[in-house]
């Protein structure tokens, strides 16, 4: 069996090759990696829930069969809307946005469906602001994300 070319499996003790590299100097780690105190900002008030408004839409515009039972399914035109809403007969609320109130005018029946479509039937268009929405119950509130099945 070969004996190992060093007795010594440590760092080297002298040059290598005839070259004798420079031995760095270790300084050890000092200070936060996040900085000191004075880096510190002041911190930001919470919202008062009962003064804020973001959530609520002022002068919702309803269109024509839009507060029909939804079983009837009726077509909804928001032609005519600025800001159309997720809304059927007793399903649904409203949604400040941010939205694509020109693709939501296009599909109609996806922005706030009909209670006959059951989903068999996939979305040609694929951004989440195309996607089916389920309209909660008793207005309150919808789900954008499709369902997976």
């Amino acid at each position: 069996m070969p004996a190992p070319q060093m007795g010594n499996y440590g760092e080297n003790d002298g040059p290598v090759g005839g070259v004798s590299p420079p031995i760095p100097s270790v300084t050890a780690p000092s200070g936060s990696l996040r900085g000191d105190s004075s880096l510190l900002g002041d911190n930001a008030p919470r919202p008062d829930a009962d003064q804020s408004d973001s959530a609520i839409v002022k002068d919702v515009q309803l269109v024509p069969g839009q507060e029909a039972d939804v079983k009837l399914g009726l077509y909804l035109n928001f032609d005519d809307v600025d800001v159309p809403q997720p809304i059927r007969g007793e399903l649904g609320s409203t949604d400040p946005g941010p939205r694509t109130y020109a693709y939501e005018k296009l599909n109609p029946d996806l922005f706030a469906p009909p209670s006959t479509d059951k989903g068999d039937v996939k979305n040609a268009m694929w951004p989440l602001s195309l996607s089916h929405n389920r309209l909660g119950s008793q207005r309150g509130g919808g789900l954008g994300a499709p369902a997976e099945h």
